[in-house]
């Protein structure tokens, strides 16, 4: 059994030869090409594995210009920096804490206290949520005033 492709070697050609060649946009070859849209291009392109040069300048393009050698900024050493220091939360007290597996799932708080085998529980009430009042605060962030505004709760 015979697959033919659904674009001839010729249109093929005419597209690489935009796309790489010409450095034109999707859009700009789909249109030009009369193609259903831009995405068989990008389609193309992606299976075929056609790489644009870097010599492309976008903007010269743009302006109809040529394809030339796009100007390259000298780049000025960046020094590097230290990463910021990651603030935890402070612990919260668990009086007694459970397997994950024994909690009882509306009533007991899901908060892991470890981070092994076996998985350990607050297993304080629940307030709100599945997590006590201390481990709720934890797990959500406050509302944001500006939201808030605009959906009229404030």
């Amino acid at each position: 059994m015979t697959i033919s492709a659904p674009y001839s070697d010729e249109t093929l050609a005419t597209m690489r030869r935009l796309y790489v060649d010409e450095g034109l946009s999707s859009s700009v070859i789909a249109k030009r090409m009369n193609l259903i849209s831009r995405s068989v291009v990008i389609g193309q392109s992606h299976r075929r594995g056609w790489k644009r040069p870097v010599t492309v300048s976008k903007q010269n393009v743009a302006r109809g210009g040529k394809v030339g050698v796009a100007k390259q900024k000298a780049s000025r050493p960046v020094p590097p920096q230290a990463p910021r220091p990651f603030k935890l939360a402070p612990p919260v007290p668990c009086a007694d804490p459970i397997s994950f597996t024994e909690r009882r799932m509306t009533t007991q708080c899901a908060w892991l206290v470890n981070d092994g085998e076996p998985w350990l529980c607050c297993g304080a009430p629940i307030e709100r949520g599945s997590y006590c009042g201390p481990h709720s605060a934890l797990a959500s962030s406050p509302p944001r005033s500006g939201l808030m505004k605009l959906a009229g709760l404030r």
